[in-house]
């Protein structure tokens, strides 16, 4: 449960709204007008509301698939708000600084596949397949934010309790990509599921990252 110490009446209403909105998104609410409606809130969000909005929907029973599938929707409306937000940029050469490293080369990885996929004639399904499967050298990644990096936050502040749901969230990336190795490898996928199954992958990844 993520405690609400240290919380003012502002921060308790900005959630609320921000919960809203992201409800909105799982309901397929036409993006505009939902945008519109907590734009205030949005432009101003900071990363521990964000943090604490998604994990409430977690605990209230949302499919961790659904917050993933509006992770990188949801990022895209108040990334602006995310990257003004003032805090300490690590060492280079500390943990965090190769954990930021490590994000900037997936987002790379993530940019090469994307555009893979926009002009197949520039490379076969083999070509796709190996690039799908170099993202498995990025499980080393996950793991040292599960075995380190989330401990040691949970530990540092009552707030990022709400980190569980990064465990279900990295897991369903790993399902995701188990499933799209999967339909790579099988003569039988369709172009459609293909495209389906490839988009749930980068759009899932591209929210973890940023």
């Amino acid at each position: 449960m993520c405690s609400t110490r240290n919380e003012g009446p502002e921060d308790r209403d900005a959630v609320t709204q921000l919960v809203d909105y992201l409800r909105g998104l799982l309901n397929k609410e036409p993006g505009r007008p939902l945008y519109e409606r907590y734009q205030a809130v949005l432009d101003k969000v900071t990363p521990r509301q964000t943090l604490r909005a998604y994990h409430l929907l977690y605990e209230a029973g949302t499919p961790v698939a659904d917050l993933l599938d509006i992770l990188d929707k949801s990022i895209n409306a108040f990334h602006r708000a995310l990257k003004a937000a003032s805090w300490p940029r690590p060492d280079p050469d500390s943990f965090a600084g190769y954990l930021l490293q490590e994000n900037a080369a997936l987002l790379a990885r993530l940019d090469a596949i994307r555009q893979q996929i926009m002009h197949p004639e520039n490379g076969g399904d083999g070509t796709l397949l190996l690039a799908i499967n170099d993202l498995q050298t990025f499980e080393a990644h996950y793991t040292k934010k599960e075995n380190i990096l989330f401990p040691f936050l949970e530990r540092k502040a009552p707030y990022f309790k709400g980190l569980g749901i990064m465990w279900a969230l990295h897991d369903e990336i790993r399902r995701r990509l188990k499933q799209a190795r999967q339909c790579l490898n099988d003569p039988a996928c369709t172009v459609q599921e293909r495209r389906a199954i490839l988009g749930k992958l980068l759009f899932g990844l591209h929210g973890m990252v940023f």
